[in-house]
């Protein structure tokens, strides 16, 4: 009745007692094919991609935003999918062998989807393919449904966001009705399933140049995925890390991927409306996401290292008085009773282009904790970083300290700087150890109580 529709496994079968008349028709099936994504749209996904790992179940919107993201996920590995719509992008990660649906703690080594929407070449690859199976959208995107598979990380494009994080998914104006593409059932599961994530990916502004985060949704949102079930907001400006976050840190780091013409209103709008507690100035220069990542040191323990955010006050906070007085003194000069505004610039502007603080973080009992700040200052007249470092009294002699100098050192050296220096107290045998073996022909000075090194990039000596 219908030779170029295709035939498909799963719960898609309607019995002929539920048919009342069959009407033979021999056109071809409509095609789709997805517009080329811009400039703004591979920015985004190259971030979101970055969110996706291994052995994850992806479940994704459609558009050309989403088949940008699926096109950066190349060098994931056994990915699986449980999605509403199954695209073309989808099809050729399965052919590359980047999905295997191995790692599915639900319908195992199956792809499951509840419709598809692509080319001909789609259709005919679909036919008779045991791989994928259909099944209806209330059983597919059912939240307790998708809940059941571990690693279930859901992408979404939204309309706009607010500084919640409660994204727009459906808008209507003026009789017009606006979709994102987005699935809020795959996002509610995606909320409840193990090691499961959420992630929002959106335009900072939209074609007047408003932007799409906001202190609220717009009139006229009437469909929106809710802010307790997102983790990630993405814009062409970098990543909002929202899990775990409270209201005044979402607010921070959701200001911090919004336009940056637009950041320092939406801080004051923000402050006037009590989302932020203290006064803050949006950070000068653009977050420096190139900066971000990941080492497993010798110890076996893996550490994410970012550049800090408005955000981390809590989190600086929490390592901080975790440190012994020892610790404290070798790193300040002094014993502080209360955090020093230099370990995190309270009602100061951070300022990405002057200046670099390192953070290291690991996963504790299933939340992010600090265990190592790192930091230089630029000397203007010299070009020369000036260098601090601190790690939590748990994690020294574990070579963090090594790293996150080097790591330091070339992130300055990128940037242009000529050298590093430091002051180092005469009893901080650990710091002048940890200087010593650079082994980089490094120069000190005794001065009253502590050396004074330094050392030049090979390039600028």
């Amino acid at each position: 009745f219908y030779p170029y529709l295709p035939w498909t496994w799963g719960n898609s079968m309607i019995h002929v007692d539920q048919v009342d008349a069959l009407v033979a028709n021999e056109q071809r099936l409509p095609e789709f094919v997805s517009p080329e994504p811009d400039a703004i749209a591979q920015q985004i996904a190259g971030h979101v991609a970055r969110l996706v790992p291994d052995q994850a179940t992806l479940g994704l919107g459609i558009g050309p935003m989403m088949e940008a993201v699926l096109a950066g996920l190349s060098q994931r590995r056994n990915l699986g999918l449980h999605t509403d719509v199954f695209t073309e992008g989808m099809m050729a990660l399965i052919e590359s062998g980047v999905i295997l649906n191995r790692a599915k703690t639900l319908y195992p080594d199956k792809v499951v989807a509840t419709r598809c929407l692509g080319t001909s070449r789609l259709y005919e690859y679909i036919h008779d393919n045991p791989l994928l199976e259909f099944h209806p959208s209330h059983h597919v995107c059912a939240p307790e449904i998708v809940g059941q598979n571990a690693r279930m990380t859901v992408i979404n494009a939204a309309l706009a966001v607010d500084l919640a994080g409660q994204a727009c998914v459906t808008h209507i104006s003026q009789g017009k009705w606006e979709e994102s593409g987005a699935n809020r059932g795959l996002a509610e599961g995606a909320a409840q399933a193990k090691g499961g994530r959420c992630i929002i990916a959106l335009r900072s502004t939209d074609a007047q140049g408003r932007s799409r985060i906001g202190m609220a949704l717009p009139p006229g949102c009437v469909n929106a995925i809710q802010g307790s079930d997102v983790h990630f907001v993405v814009t062409e400006y970098g990543i909002a890390e929202l899990g775990g976050r409270t209201l005044e840190e979402r607010a921070m780091e959701l200001i911090n991927v919004a336009h940056p013409d637009l950041r320092q209103g939406l801080f004051q709008q923000a402050q006037e409306q009590g989302y932020l507690l203290e006064k803050h100035l949006a950070p000068a220069g653009d977050y420096p996401h190139e900066v971000e990542t990941t080492v497993t040191l010798a110890s076996g323990l893996d550490m994410r290292v970012r550049p800090i955010k408005p955000s981390d006050d809590r989190l600086i906070r929490e390592m901080f008085y975790a440190l012994s007085d020892q610790t404290l003194y070798f790193r300040f000069f002094r014993v502080p009773k209360s955090m020093p505004a230099e370990l995190v610039r309270r009602g100061e502007r951070i300022d990405y282009d002057r200046e670099m603080t390192l953070v290291g973080l690991i996963t504790h009992e299933g939340r992010e904790r600090a265990i190592a700040v790192s930091r230089y200052v630029v000397d203007d007249e010299t070009r020369m970083a000036d260098v601090a470092l601190v790690v939590q009294d748990d994690y020294q002699r574990q070579g963090i300290g090594s790293w996150m100098l080097m790591y330091l050192g070339h992130v300055a050296q990128q940037r242009g700087l000529r050298g590093l220096k430091a002051d180092i107290l005469v009893g901080n045998y650990r710091g002048l150890g940890l200087v010593n073996k650079q082994n980089m022909g490094i120069k000190a000075t005794l001065r009253n109580g502590y050396y004074s090194v330094s050392y030049e990039f090979p390039e600028a000596a």
